[in-house]
């Protein structure tokens, strides 16, 4: 019988309950002379959520070296604070900064690499982000309206999916589409420079660039937000006539 392997408490990351199948998984690394090590291994068939397997990468890396091993690895590669401190809040990164276990500095960058090859795979549709129910794949819908989940199945144009690191305009301007409709579905009266100051902050504290690399600002993330999305409230609950 066929299993999916699924975490229910994965379900509000970026990839939410979509899963892969671990057949073309692995067929997928063969093909590009790639490996990796999975804590636990995966079984030879069935599914598996694409969070868990992240997650699964992660404990692997972490579990492979010692304290010290990571740490010399560590003390070679300062980008792996960088990185793995920019996911943070800025306001607990600061202290967190010294303290950082090497190893789970490993495991950070194993599972950040990783996400990014995984994104960049489904966006080209190397591998298929898959329904947990139906093993269709999912997809975006042409006309996503605010009640819309980004991933649906029935089109046939694959949903950009945003990463930590760098992402295309097309990639970040998605992210911002869906997440100003669902700021405002939450918080009706938010105006659209503020929704654009909570997206911002957001897309800092989990790591998402643009495509030069940079922190968007809300000056630039207010221009993907949907015009009319909140009625011409543009600031302090105005409206913006023209």
């Amino acid at each position: 019988m066929m299993t999916t392997q699924l975490h229910e408490g994965l379900i509000a990351r970026e990839f939410k309950d979509a899963v892969l199948s671990i057949a073309a998984f692995k067929a997928w690394l063969k093909a590009r002379h790639l490996e990796i090590g999975l804590q636990p291994e995966l079984a030879d068939q069935g599914f598996i959520q694409v969070e868990s397997l992240l997650c699964a990468i992660e404990r692997a890396a972490r579990q492979e070296y010692t304290r010290e091993q990571a740490r010399a690895i560590v003390a070679t590669r300062p980008a792996y604070a960088r990185q793995a401190l920019a996911a943070l809040p800025s306001d607990h990164a600061a202290e967190l900064e010294s303290v950082l276990e090497p190893t789970w500095l490993v495991g950070a960058e194993a599972h950040r690499a990783w996400r990014e090859q995984l994104h960049q795979a489904i966006a080209r549709g190397e591998l298929l982000a898959l329904c947990p129910v139906t093993k269709l794949p999912m997809v975006s819908k042409a006309r996503p309206s605010k009640d819309d989940n980004p991933l649906e199945v029935g089109d046939r144009h694959p949903a950009p999916m945003i990463g930590i690191g760098t992402n295309s305009k097309a990639c970040t301007d998605a992210y911002i589409r869906r997440r100003a409709q669902e700021v405002y579905a939450a918080r009706a009266a938010m105006t659209m420079q503020g929704i654009a100051e909570v997206i911002a902050r957001e897309m800092k504290a989990n790591g998402y660039r643009g495509e030069r690399g940079e922190y968007l600002d809300p000056a630039t993330v207010v221009k993907a937000i949907p015009a009319g999305l909140t009625g011409g409230r543009r600031k302090n609950g105005n409206r913006n006539h023209t």
